[in-house]
């Protein structure tokens, strides 16, 4: 291990092409794979880092710099040339001064401070707009370059020697005045050319989705590049351009607008009015060299070998995976992405046992479009675990909307105090609305919650921080499924998100009992509102206790199998990988045995079960919940003390009355109660059974909220 500062060119050769490109563009700077390798070689250009950003006004030069000192992470230095900038202009800075006789100070300008910073660490600097200096600054420059060396009188340690290799430099022009042949020779020459159609489309939708004016902006842009304007609309101008038209919507007056976000000069506006509607315009217009022009042959860009293509079987078999997209957007959307192929998946794969649609444009969870695809059915939070467990979405251009409808206000409070990074938009009685930032560049997190109906939340599909959104503390939570924690990466795939919610129910006694907030999120157990009977429960283990098993190891399979129905009560059909199990009042089911996979066990209870099946399904799931869960009618705390219910001792949210707990989630309460042990004989455990499902009943009448 050393010390030593690793040089510039040692951290930016660690970024490869696809690397720098996916960053360029996630950070808001749209280019192409071919400019993003022109950038990479220029920062390893050696002695000196750097390049010439040569080009029209308006086509991201300036912006080129700060984006990459933010992606590199390095401290960046901006001197802006002024007309007849002078060579001590670049390295002193003169600032009013009641200290001295001449009322001015002489401070250390951008280039001097970036020397002398380049001693501790790799920065980045950027002299723009060159072509404004005099011409004698190139020679002064040139020697900074070859030398390192700064020598400026009156500037306290005004001789300095930078380190070049930690400096890697820009230097933008907008073709004003030629540069020295020396100085042109130093560094390699990026030229910046009008955006693609394509790309600025691309660009103003990341902020400006489906806008109703995108068209107008784009041919916009292509006639003030047709129109050879000094410098054509840029990106920035056309996003203000379109919040001004949303802004005064009927009232817009498009020609005063343009002229104020666009042409800016009546000479401008003049130029752009004279130019008709264009249909096809190459805006690139490279020149490009062929490699003949040297003497060498042609050399394929992918490096592949040149083979003759063998005819696939699946275009022979007429394998049409083609279809119709559809034109109308669905009233209601809970996911919008780029369409790929892995999006069309991602759409095409959901509610797989559903009856198929007549179209695959058109399902009952969602529509293909063009260039879209859209989810139609909704994202309950309480998927949200299973997605960030599975990465569902998160190779997926585009954003999804999750609801949670048990939200309460005091929880929704909760989620955006302290310092979370959200501001709050709007507030009233009925409504409230926050933004945060996602990560870094210009991608938003938005959330709002309304009275009666919880919350939503807007968020890009590759958000890393899903679940943490929904974090109310270091322990407490909305969304968590504790049990999804241990199940195998390749077969929780297998599962469908909607059974997380009866994943958790196995842990609902360690929450009570133990208070282990972590293991069942608030709105998970609130959701417990919604199943079925008095338990509804799905585990993630095999009947032996471990993760998985065969057949001929379940415990106690031949009492099972061997019995009949009048003995045990419950008929047994063998299903693929599994088995399904069902009596009066009872329904159970063993899947993935003998995969390799997770096995998993299902349970519905709704009411008193045959005792000889329930003690066998004690001996396989250990312990059976019977509970309700239900929206209370008051300050049923208050209530249940008065009624000689007690604080559980080991969690104060959850009190207990003979042998049974109520635990309290904000606004709804949960009642349990726990079969643990199997010691009577069957007329005694059914008249048990009975006894707490009827005390079970009797609260839910007692306490439900009447609203």
């Amino acid at each position: 291990m050393t010390d030593k500062q690793p040089q510039v060119s040692e951290v930016c050769s660690l970024v490869d092409v696809r690397t720098m490109h996916s960053a360029m563009n996630e950070a808001g700077y749209v280019c192409t794979p071919r400019f993003a390798a022109k950038v990479v070689t220029s920062i390893n250009t050696k002695p000196t880092a750097g390049a010439f950003l040569y080009g029209m006004a308006g086509t991201g030069k300036s912006y080129l710099p700060m984006i990459l000192a933010e992606i590199l992470d390095r401290p960046l230095f901006v001197h802006q040339c002024t007309q007849g900038t002078r060579e001590e202009d670049l390295l002193v800075k003169l600032m009013p001064s009641e200290d001295t006789k001449s009322g001015v100070s002489v401070g250390k300008g951008k280039l001097f401070r970036a020397a002398l910073e380049s001693h501790n660490q790799p920065v980045m600097l950027l002299l723009d707009e060159w072509d404004k200096t005099r011409p004698t600054a190139d020679g002064f420059f040139l020697h900074f370059l070859q030398y390192g060396e700064l020598s400026v009188n009156g500037v306290e340690g005004g001789n300095i020697k930078a380190n070049l290799d930690n400096m890697t430099v820009f230097i933008t022009a907008n073709e004003e005045r030629e540069f020295s042949d020396a100085l042109l020779r130093r560094f390699p020459m990026i030229r910046f050319n009008p955006l693609p159609a394509e790309d600025v489309a691309k660009a103003l939708n990341n902020t400006h989705p489906r806008h109703e004016y995108m068209p107008q902006m784009i041919d916009l842009y292509l006639r003030s590049v047709a129109a050879e304007l000094p410098k054509p609309a840029t990106i920035q101008e056309l996003r203000q351009l379109m919040d001004a038209i949303t802004l005064l919507g009927d009232g817009a007056d498009w020609n005063e607008l343009v002229e104020q976000y666009v042409t800016k000069t009546p000479e401008n506006h003049e130029l752009l009015s004279r130019q008709s509607k264009v249909e096809d315009v190459d805006v690139r217009e490279l020149s490009r060299i062929s490699a003949d022009d040297y003497g060498v042959e042609d050399i394929d860009m992918e490096h592949e070998d040149v083979k003759p293509k063998m005819p696939r079987l699946v275009d022979l078999a007429k394998f049409d995976s083609s279809f119709k997209s559809a034109s109308v957007i669905p009233d209601e959307v809970f996911g919008v992405f780029e369409r790929t192929v892995r999006a069309d998946d991602a759409v095409m794969k959901q509610n797989m046992d559903e009856p198929d649609p007549e179209s695959a444009a058109f399902t009952e969870w969602g529509t293909i479009t063009k260039e879209y695809c859209y989810r139609t059915s909704e994202i309950d939070s309480t998927e949200i675990h299973y997605m960030h467990i599975t990465g569902t979405y998160s190779d997926i251009v585009g954003e999804i909307r999750v609801t949670d409808k048990y939200v309460s206000r005091k929880e929704f409070n909760r989620m955006i105090a302290g310092r979370k990074g959200w501001y709050i938009h709007k507030r009233d009685k009925d409504e409230v609305i926050a933004r945060k930032r996602a990560d870094r560049g210009d991608k938003f997190i938005d959330m709002r919650f309304r009275e009666g109906k919880g919350i939503e939340i807007v968020m890009p599909c590759n958000y890393d921080g899903k679940r943490d959104l929904f974090r109310l503390n270091r322990s407490e939570n909305l969304c968590w499924v504790g049990a999804l924690e241990n199940i195998k990466s390749d077969s929780i795939t297998r599962l469908d998100a909607s059974q997380s919610t009866y994943f958790a129910v196995y842990h609902l006694h360690d929450v009570m009992y133990y208070g282990k907030r972590n293991l069942i999120g608030n709105s998970v157990m609130k959701s417990f509102s919604e199943h079925k009977g008095y338990c509804q429960m799905v585990v993630s283990k095999a009947p032996n206790g471990r993760d998985s098993c065969s057949h001929e190891d379940i415990p106690l399979i031949d009492t099972l199998l061997g019995s009949t129905k009048s003995k045990t009560g419950a008929k047994v059909t063998r299903i693929p990988d599994g088995l399904h199990i069902t009596s009066k009042n009872l329904n159970a089911t063993i899947q993935n045995l003998g995969t390799g996979q997770n096995n998993s066990m299902s349970l519905l209870i709704e009411g008193v079960a045959p005792p000889k099946i329930m003690e066998l399904l004690m001996y396989w799931f250990g312990r059976i919940p019977l509970y309700r869960c239900f929206k209370y009618d008051g300050d049923i705390t208050e209530k249940l003390q008065k009624n000689r219910w007690k604080i559980h001792t080991g969690n104060f949210n959850t009190l207990v009355r003979n042998g049974i707990y109520a635990h309290i989630v904000y606004d709804y309460v949960i009642f349990a109660t726990f079969i643990e042990v199997f010691d009577a004989d069957d007329i005694g455990y059914s008249l048990d059974m009975r006894s707490r499902i009827n005390r079970i009943d009797k609260l839910e009448k007692e306490y439900k909220s009447a609203r």
